[in-house]
């Protein structure tokens, strides 16, 4: 999504968006200034597997670009910002926290500390006014958290656009992740039975396939649908 507004036309011979490469001056392409103008959980549609990037799970599409806008080439880098909060915003809904739980100073794997509206990481807000079983079952989920993209989610939700990475530091990060870690590296996570390729491919049916059957093994109460719909609605945090 992001490479795709940043950088529009931007793929490889297999038809994978890409950072542009420097040229011979080393100098890159620039990035353009389109803004979704209204990206949230409700205009991101699930795609379908492929055999290329999404063999494990499916695409996530983005649609719904009638509030788009481009800004002058200025300001370029203040939309891609702006476009990396909001998709940062739906990560954080689909792990289990919302922006409107607020701000706080939350403290990366390298002891910097930086000010985000990924507060719920770090235990949910008590303004939600979460009862025990609640409060214990985020708990667990959050010891199950890559501690990479925990410290990922923070900085691109980070309140000051400044403190947001780079486009392509951003995605060099998410690539070396996702080429070099294995089901080891998660061995004392408590569901590290859940991190293999088989299991991501039996997570991704159950779950983004056949969500009807999650919801008769929840006793019909549709849970499932209801977590899906947590924190709908616009991102106004960071709209320019």
């Amino acid at each position: 999504m992001l490479i795709a507004m940043a950088w529009p036309g931007s793929i490889d011979d297999e038809g994978l968006e890409i950072v542009p490469a420097p040229n011979a001056k080393g100098k890159r392409k620039p990035e353009e200034g389109i803004i979704h103008g209204d990206l949230n959980i409700q205009n991101v549609m699930i795609g379908n597997i492929e055999s290329v990037e999404h063999r494990l799970v499916p695409q996530l599409i983005l649609i719904d670009f009638g509030s788009s806008r481009t800004l002058p080439d200025d300001r370029a880098a203040e939309a891609v910002k702006a476009n990396m909060y909001n998709v940062a915003a739906i990560m954080l809904t689909l792990i289990g926290g919302n922006i409107i739980s607020g701000s706080a100073n939350m403290r990366l794997k390298d002891e910097t500390t930086i000010r985000s509206t990924a507060r719920d990481l770090d235990g949910l807000n008590p303004k939600y006014g979460p009862k025990k079983d609640d409060i214990d079952r985020h708990t667990r989920k959050m010891r199950n958290l890559d501690p990479d993209l925990r410290d990922l989610v923070i900085q691109c939700l980070a309140t000051s656009s400044d403190r947001r990475p780079e486009l392509r530091d951003l995605v060099r990060q998410v690539e070396r992740n996702v080429n070099q870690k294995t089901p080891d590296d998660y061995k004392k996570n408590p569901c590290a039975k859940d991190e293999s390729d088989d299991a991501l491919k039996r997570i991704s049916k159950e779950f983004f396939f056949q969500p009807e059957e999650i919801k008769e093994q929840l006793g019909g109460t549709g849970r499932y649908i209801e977590r899906k719909r947590i924190g709908d609605g616009d991102s106004d945090d960071d709209d320019i």
